[in-house]
């Protein structure tokens, strides 16, 4: 969990130019809640505290990806 968490922080860095711990473990709760990549980003995407664009939907993708094998 704890790499996860490290690549989760490192990548919202990459995209929004942020890496909170609290943030990263949320997301990953989310992709975790999630049924589907396209699940995960509309989940995102409702909570309007990021824009979704190319990046962010690369990065669900992958994490919901590792969360779900």
């Amino acid at each position: 969990m704890a790499d996860l968490e490290q690549w989760v922080k490192d990548r919202l860095h990459d995209i929004l130019g942020l890496s909170d711990r609290h943030v990263a473990q949320f997301i990953i709760g989310t992709a975790r809640k999630s049924s589907s990549q396209q699940d995960f980003v509309s989940r995102l995407k409702q909570t309007g505290t990021i824009d979704i664009d190319q990046n962010v939907v690369a990065f669900a993708e992958e994490l919901y990806e590792k969360v779900s094998t």
